[in-house]
């Protein structure tokens, strides 16, 4: 489904994508890290998660909080804690383990390759989607200029019905005559 024109002016930069997508990568590796050096990797692990699932929810993962993006379908609405979840972090646990499985340490590098591609692809494809975003069928919009998009709509004029109310508003209080009511409730209605 190719995306509203509100997604559309709202898309993300191919650079900014792939900022979020390293610093989600250094901040998984730190919490591991940590748990290594405790020697507890599932708590290293289980801060990442914990954090994640706090954020995943606005559509987000940690790095898109840090760089002030978001996960939204084509319409704009939000991704949501299972689709944030499943459109990357899942096809990585999937993918890993399938290949892990069947080529040992040949299929991990090969999965971390075919992910540092699938964050690269944000830089030539032209909506900004990484392989796993265009799987998914969503998007990732930066916050600020979203939201100004949905600012300005909110904003947009009032309708003829709402314009011809307030003439008659006007009427009524004597500001404008019934002659000039009639002529630009005409020229708003189109008639």
């Amino acid at each position: 489904m190719a995306p509203t024109r509100d997604v559309q002016d709202g898309l993300a930069s191919g650079w900014r994508r792939l900022g979020g997508h390293i610093i989600d990568n250094v901040l998984l590796s730190i919490a591991l890290g940590i748990g290594a050096a405790i020697g507890e990797e599932l708590i290293g692990g289980g801060l990442w998660l914990v954090w994640f699932l706090v954020v995943a929810r606005r559509g987000q993962s940690p790095g898109k909080q840090i760089v002030n993006t978001r996960v939204v379908h084509a319409d704009g609405r939000p991704s949501g804690l299972f689709r944030t979840f499943v459109r990357r972090e899942l096809l990585l646990v999937v993918l890993l383990t399938a290949l892990e499985l069947t080529l040992g340490t040949a299929g991990v590098v090969l999965c971390f390759l075919i992910f540092a591609l699938g964050g690269l692809w944000c830089l030539i494809d032209v909506n900004h989607q990484c392989l796993w975003d265009k799987i998914a069928g969503t998007y990732v919009v930066a916050i600020e200029q979203y939201e100004r998009m949905l600012a300005c709509e909110s904003t947009a004029p009032p309708d003829a019905t709402t314009r011809v109310a307030t003439l008659g508003v006007l009427r009524d209080q004597g500001l404008i005559s019934d002659k000039e009511y009639e002529e630009r409730a005409r020229e708003i209605e189109g008639r």
